[in-house]
């Protein structure tokens, strides 16, 4: 367990390589002659990919790193991660759970993100293992029996709708020192499955609209940085 209060997963992350038997597809060759990067170091993206994904499975939720890309953006800019107040994990489609290390910069560009995921699923480090720790092969289920979260909470459309400030301020179990895991879907459209459902404590809707992951991360971040800064010094 970790000595970080809070941790946020963003679970389901649409960060997979393009599946091999796709690979010999014509959008890799094209993407192959555009970036000179090969079919089997590509990450799965709709802008390039689009046809694949009209072919796989649960294709609303795959083929977006910059659905993940943002989210992680937004967090990884704020004081609370700066001050090392949370802790940030993807983990992903393909089971495979990446921890950013304390203080690291998340690359500014999608390209150069997608790059870096890349270089950590193909086991082409190139200095990434500095900033990022990967476990691969790792359920959802495993993840959190390493973790031992006092509270698995889902932020969800679908959830229980509730003021997200309120809920914090109200969350006595916050304060006991006991890691508590907020998890927000790496995906853009679809919702958890009920096996995460299942697995949770609590799943709140913090608005009536569907919200895109960074804006989650930011808002979480914030209401997170109010209720623990009345123990900073100004």
């Amino acid at each position: 367990m970790t000595n970080t209060q809070h941790i946020l997963v963003i679970e389901d992350a649409s960060l997979e390589l393009v599946p091999k038997k796709f690979q010999s597809h014509k959008s890799c060759k094209k993407v192959y002659s555009r970036f000179g990067i090969p079919p089997s170091e590509q990450i799965l993206d709709d802008n390039y990919h689009h046809e694949i994904l009209q072919s796989m499975s649960e294709s609303i939720k795959r083929g977006r790193p910059d659905v993940v890309h943002f989210a992680l953006l937004d967090v990884a800019s704020t004081p609370l991660y700066l001050e090392d107040m949370i802790q940030v994990l993807i983990h992903t489609v393909g089971d495979v759970t990446i921890k950013l290390k304390s203080g690291v910069r998340v690359p500014r560009t999608t390209q150069r993100f997608c790059g870096v995921i890349s270089s950590l699923l193909t086991d082409v480090i190139e200095g990434e293992n500095a900033l990022f720790e990967v476990s691969k092969e790792q359920s959802i289920s495993k993840l959190m029996s390493g973790l031992e979260p006092a509270k698995v909470i889902l932020l969800s459309r679908i959830g229980k709708s509730s003021n997200l400030r309120d809920f914090i301020e109200q969350g006595k179990y916050l304060e006991s020192g006991k890691g508590v895991v907020w998890m927000v879907g790496g995906f853009p459209h679809g919702h958890f499955e009920q096996r995460l459902v299942e697995m949770s404590d609590e799943m709140i809707a913090i608005s009536q609209s569907a919200l895109p992951a960074h804006v989650v991360t930011a808002r979480l971040s914030y209401e997170l940085e109010l209720k623990m800064g009345k123990n900073w010094k100004n």
